[in-house]
């Protein structure tokens, strides 16, 4: 039998337990669910809530792709490693540029519905795919994201 942890919640959640595990900024969360779901109990937030920090989530759907955007390069750099390249449309995702400029970026499952390489980037990107879950200002997923003007990644 598997141990439930202490906090957890089985089954539909409300809004309230989510806003009421959200006042406590050591909460780690996992909300999943059709993308209705995940917005909804995501909008019922306090305003001041980062549901991108302690909040995880991943939506059931379908990936639509979105535009790409015309850009032929752009320069992309990290605030922590101090890492820097330029990024081409041959390079690929933010993540992919990243990896090859030697910074260690969290992934899963490359196709913009986990989340796994949700990060703050200063500059402008753009999703190549649509995420599949509610990003807060100035947050990209890595796996699908291109720069559209110079970047620098939160990692």
């Amino acid at each position: 039998m598997g141990r439930r942890l202490r906090g957890a919640v089985a089954g539909r959640s409300a809004e309230a337990d989510l806003a009421a595990a959200a006042a406590d900024r050591r909460t780690e969360a996992y909300l999943c669910g059709r993308d209705g779901f995940v917005k909804e109990m995501c909008g019922g937030l306090p305003e001041e809530a980062d549901v991108d920090e302690p909040f995880f989530s991943q939506a059931w759907c379908r990936l639509r792709s979105a535009r790409r955007p015309r850009r032929d390069r752009s320069r992309c750099g990290s605030n922590r490693s101090g890492a820097g390249t330029t990024w081409t449309a041959e390079d690929g995702s933010l993540l992919e540029i990243g990896r090859s400029a030697g910074v260690g970026l969290p992934s899963s499952c490359r196709a913009g519905a986990c989340g796994t390489c949700r990060q703050r980037v200063a500059g402008e990107a753009a999703h190549l795919i649509e995420p599949a879950m509610p990003l807060a200002a100035g947050r990209v997923l890595l796996c699908c994201a291109v720069p559209v003007s110079d970047v620098t990644v939160d990692a």
